[in-house]
């Protein structure tokens, strides 16, 4: 998965795969030794098995790698700086920790395009109406 966001409950792996550039609000659980989180925004990762490959993540949870997970090359552990978690607005603050620390330069977490705002816009203003719900 990539530039992706789980904004309620956390996001579990059973199966080989990636998480790239993703933000979670509640946490990891990756239950493969064949998954990587990769430039992830996540309060906690959880890891059953060793060798689950976490890099250029923030991880910022009081108790942030639980049972086998290890923090691996560029994590870091620091508040993100969303613009509206409560409301479901993950986008990075200017001031973020987050900015600049991937891989590849780039920020850490979701990437938003200009379509996913407009998306995410349009699901909040569907939301206060009521005709929507999550």
């Amino acid at each position: 998965l990539e530039n992706v966001v789980v904004a309620t409950g956390k996001f579990a792996a059973w199966n080989p795969g990636e998480l790239r550039n993703c933000t979670t609000a509640a946490g990891m659980i990756l239950g493969d030794n064949n998954y990587s989180a990769i430039n992830c925004i996540t309060p906690s990762i959880e890891s059953k098995i060793e060798g689950a490959r976490i890099e250029y993540c923030d991880v910022y949870d009081a108790k942030p790698f639980i049972d086998m997970a290890r923090p691996g090359k560029g994590c870091f552990s620091a508040p993100p700086q969303f613009v509206d978690p409560k409301s479901f607005d993950f986008r990075l603050l200017p001031t973020s920790p987050c900015r600049g620390k991937a891989s590849d330069g780039g920020d850490v977490g979701c990437r938003y395009t200009p379509e996913m705002i407009e998306m995410f816009t349009i699901a909040l203003e569907l939301r206060a109406k009521g005709v929507i719900k999550f």
